[in-house]
Order: structure tokens, then C-alpha cells, then sequence
């Protein structure tokens, strides 16, 4: 493993947990604090390529912290690092924006490493795209519209399924799906989809690698989970793996869907106006992930993605 050059910042309020991060990081270009004020003044005059926070600490969250870094260091690869995986926190994390991985204690040091080593080119790689960005830049002919983004809403109930549409049909192409196997020849047949919001009845082992999956096969897509579930673990995995954007717990006020769903809309174009926005596709780049046959039928698709994910040599 090569050591990245990027300055990687730890925070933890147990100095015996920095000690053992400083072994385990031994030779890298690290930094480590027991305070997150401390943390926030660092920031404020040192550049880190990637952060690493404990959840629990004395003067605030971990990801309260994170939100705090994110506007000193909005470059910065976060991640989350915790001793007790509450689902509370967990879907603050997804909902805030501010993490890429969330890694639970006790860790294993080989894929500790991996997953920031991965951060760090991640980090890295915003100056490699630039030139890309400019030339996708000079190519588009007008800018695209909102209205453009049509909407996906996945749930084995019509009567779910019509209450999201009729929020959002006045502005967006609604498409409704019932199954697993229905969103996927929709997401094949109508390319202008750039937000998928799924419910969790579909969610069962199978549907979950789903969301992961069509992140893989349309990385500019921004998918939404649906739940009543209190399953911190899939959480994770819909994190970790599949980079979802909003993790919604039942019941949840309309305006907040409303409001989920535009957001949403306004990340896919974010993503389609600048790469760079999408740490989706710089971390394929990283990886050098191999593209993913759209053609496959839907079982070997993610029996494919499955192995991948199970495969990870990293969070």
C-alpha cells in the first residue's frame, strides 16, 4: 500500500484510540486531537485531504463536528467512526451529507487503511478531473432544466404510489414501480431518471444490494430509502456501499418529501453539471472499477454487484 499524500485528520476524545491510530497510520501524514474545537481551529489554517471523527465526544457530535468541517473544508473526504452503531446516528449522518463511510468500533486495520487510503485519492483527484470538467463544459449546448429530471418512486403499494405522484406530476415525469424487476427495465428504458425513491416493503437483502447496484450502473443517480425499519447495520450498508442520499424514517411529513425530493433533483444536477460533485464517480475513478453491464438480467446484475461488495477490501 502506497502512503497517500494527503493529510489525513483524526478526532477522538480517547487518547488510547489516537495512540493506537498513530501505529496503525504509522509513516503516513497524519494529525490527531482529543477536541473538536481544536479540530475546527486546525482547519481554519492546515488543508486535510480526508477526517476522521468518533461520534461520541464531550463538546459536540461527530457529526455535528463533520457539518462544522465541511464549511471550513468542503474538499475534505469525511468519515465516521464510532463504538455503538445507533440508528439515530447512522441516518444523521446519510441525511446531513457529510459522510462517506461509516466504519463501527472495533475496526479491522487492514480496511481501516484501505477505506482512507481510498479517501485520500478520492481528495486527490479533484485537480486530475479539472480538465475533464472543462471539456464536458464546452460540450453541452444548453443548461438543463429542473423539470428535465424525471422521478422514479418504487413501492409494492398503489395507493402509496399514487400519493407520491400526485405531489410531484405538475413538475416532474413520474414513474411508478411495484417490483424490483420493473424499476430496473425502467431505469433502462427511460435515461432522463435521476432520482429513485424506494420503500423498504421492496427492501429485503435483494432490494437493498438494488439501490446499491443501480448506483454502480447509473453513478449520477441519487437514491432515496424509504423506512420504518430500526436496522442500524442496513443503514450502513446503504451508506457504505450504495452512497444513498436520504435515509427517511415512516412516517414522515409530506413537506419533508417534498423537500427531499427537490433536494435530490438538485444533487443529480449538480452531478450532471460537474463530476466533481459526485464522489460516487471519483471513487469508481479511484478503483478503477470495471463498467457494469447494463444488458445483464436483473438477477445476474446483482449477483455481480453482490460478489463486488462482498469482495471490498475496504469499508
Amino acid at each position: 500500500m502506497n502512503t497517500p499524500k494527503s493529510k489525513i485528520l483524526f478526532v477522538d476524545d480517547e487518547p488510547q484510540i489516537l495512540e493506537t491510530l498513530k501505529l496503525v497510520f504509522r509513516g503516513w501524514n497524519i494529525k490527531t486531537t482529543t477536541s473538536t474545537k481544536e479540530a475546527l481551529k486546525l482547519l481554519q489554517s492546515e488543508t486535510f485531504g480526508v477526517i476522521v471523527s468518533d461520534q461520541r465526544m464531550p463538546e459536540m457530535t461527530g457529526v455535528e463536528f463533520l457539518k462544522e468541517a465541511k464549511a471550513l473544508s468542503p474538499k475534505s473526504v469525511r468519515i465516521l467512526l464510532t463504538g455503538y452503531s445507533e440508528l439515530d446516528n447512522v441516518i444523521e449522518s446519510i441525511n446531513s451529507g457529510e459522510v462517506y463511510r461509516f466504519i463501527t468500533k472495533p475496526w479491522d486495520n487492514d480496511k481501516l487503511k484501505k477505506t482512507v487510503e481510498t479517501a485520500c485519492k478520492i481528495a486527490e483527484l479533484d485537480a486530475d478531473l479539472k480538465e475533464e470538467v472543462e471539456k464536458a463544459k464546452g460540450k453541452k449546448a444548453e443548461t438543463m432544466s429542473n423539470t428535465d429530471v424525471e422521478l422514479l418512486f418504487i413501492d409494492k403499494l398503489d395507493s402509496h404510489l399514487q400519493g407520491y405522484k400526485s405531489l410531484f406530476e405538475n413538475t416532474y415525469t413520474c414513474h411508478t414501480a411495484k417490483t424490483i424487476e420493473e424499476a430496473y427495465t425502467l431505469l433502462a428504458d427511460h435515461k432522463a431518471i435521476g432520482v429513485v425513491a424506494c420503500d423498504s416493503t421492496l427492501a429485503s437483502s435483494k432490494g437493498t444490494v438494488f439501490l446499491t447496484a443501480i448506483r454502480s450502473l447509473y453513478p449520477d443517480l441519487v437514491t432515496i430509502f424509504m423506512s420504518d425499519s430500526k436496522d442500524a447495520q442496513e443503514a450502513i450498508k446503504l451508506i457504505n456501499d450504495g452512497q444513498i442520499f436520504r435515509y427517511l424514517v415512516k412516517p414522515f411529513p409530506r413537506d419533508v418529501f417534498r423537500e427531499t425530493i427537490e433536494d435530490a433533483v438538485a444533487k443529480h444536477m449538480a452531478y450532471q453539471d460537474n463530476p466533481l460533485n459526485n464522489i460516487k464517480r471519483k471513487e469508481d475513478t479511484v478503483m478503477q472499477a470495471a463498467p457494469v453491464k447494463a444488458q445483464l438480467p436483473l438477477n445476474d446484475f446483482l449477483a455481480d454487484i453482490r460478489s463486488k461488495v462482498g469482495s471490498k477490501k475496504s469499508y
